[in-house]
């Protein structure tokens, strides 16, 4: 029945409702449902096993300077700068192995590079294995 209590469409609205008084950056999707990676202040990429990202969060898309159209999919090696992407993809491969998280902002000259321009900026880098769907 339309409009009754506990129907997807008035969870929905109660979301939407929840949200407008939420700080900014709180990420709450179309269909209603909070989005984690939009309440942390860093930029935020996740990647499936091979290294390919598979979700990006709006301070990500800022600072890369690209769509979440244009960072998923691709290997995170792409965010690199050229000389130092085949070193990280055998990091990557070795990390793997045995992901554990791990903080690497004590690594002095890491940097990542803007899409649009190529240009690159510092960051500091933490790893965190997730495990979803089984990978």
């Amino acid at each position: 029945m339309a409009g009754s209590p506990g129907t997807e469409p008035e969870r929905r609205g109660e979301h939407r409702k929840t949200s407008a008084g939420c700080p900014a950056g709180l990420g709450i999707s179309q269909d209603g449902e909070l989005s984690l990676l939009e309440i942390v202040p860093d930029a935020v990429l996740t990647t499936d096993s091979r290294g390919r990202i598979t979700h990006v969060n709006q301070r990500a898309i800022e600072m890369f300077r690209a769509d979440a159209a244009g960072l998923v999919g691709l290997p995170v090696e792409a965010l690199i700068p050229r000389d130092r992407r085949e070193p990280h993809g055998l990091h990557r491969e070795h990390y793997s192995q045995d992901p554990k998280p791990r903080a690497s902002h004590t690594v002095a000259g890491l940097e990542a590079i803007r899409l649009d321009d190529g240009s690159p900026f510092p960051v500091d880098v933490t790893l965190f294995p997730v495990v979803v769907d089984g990978e």
